[in-house]
């Protein structure tokens, strides 16, 4: 039903993956955040998504903002979509959008002008989509991939303040950066990594270490903190990790 692909070796550094979805049953599920951003061609029947607050229309294309929170969609019994899956912060070496704060964790129907072609991608599929995308790539004046670089390196465990010196940025710069190219301020996305990471000592904790052995090892406060913070971004509480 689900299925991803590498792009070309010259785009991997801003696109994580092609993917595609094809199935013929209805389907309620929830989404997990990854911090990247998608635009989604819909050539199956119409759905919602954002946890019912918006319908994705068949043949229209939308822009997924920036996940950092979890999100429930409910499929129709047709589902056929095509997406291109960004890196966090890699959208604007593709598009000019002055808008991502306000679409952040949301989905915003997509201008067809400003998106791959529905014939061609579904006839070439990855030849096309490469083809398409090396064409649009342009550097950025500013770029804050190797910031993000340095919190997922790092597993979120740093304070925004020793960020701004280790990339030689004030907090209102750093701040106005992350918006503009990312849509979230650090802090938030500094805390969806950390709690990423410690999601992932969750899963491999062969161990056994106590929950607050966990929490305190990642830069948690306490059980408490770690819990909240995991159900925050992806409607779970710790023990129902897996």
């Amino acid at each position: 039903m689900y299925q991803q692909f590498q792009p070309h070796h010259s785009l991997q550094p801003y696109i994580d993956a092609y993917w595609t979805v094809d199935a013929d049953c209805a389907v309620d599920e929830t989404i997990l955040p990854d911090g990247c951003t998608d635009v989604i061609l819909n050539y199956g029947e119409e759905f919602y998504t954002d946890s019912g607050r918006f319908k994705m229309e068949h043949g229209k294309v939308y822009l997924v903002g920036t996940m950092t929170r979890y999100k429930n969609i409910s499929r129709s019994p047709v589902s056929k979509l095509t997406g291109i899956r960004f890196k966090p912060g890699a959208l604007s070496f593709f598009y000019d959008l002055p808008f991502l704060k306000s679409i952040a964790n949301g989905t915003v129907e997509m201008d067809k002008g400003m998106s791959p072609s529905f014939d061609k991608t579904s006839r070439n599929f990855t030849d096309y989509l490469n083809r398409y995308f090396m064409d649009r790539l342009t550097v950025p004046k500013t770029t804050i991939l190797p910031i993000i670089a340095d919190i997922n390196h790092l597993n979120g465990q740093i304070k925004v303040s020793e960020l701004c010196q280790r990339h030689y940025l004030t907090d209102r710069k750093l701040e106005r950066y992350f918006i503009a190219y990312l849509g979230v301020p650090p802090k938030a996305f500094i805390n969806f990594v950390r709690c990423t990471a410690v999601l992932e000592k969750i899963k491999e904790n062969q161990d056994n270490e106590n929950l607050f052995s966990v929490a305190w090892n990642n830069g948690f406060y306490d059980h408490a903190h770690l819990t909240n913070e995991v159900k925050k971004h992806t409607g779970l509480i710790p023990s129902q990790i897996k």
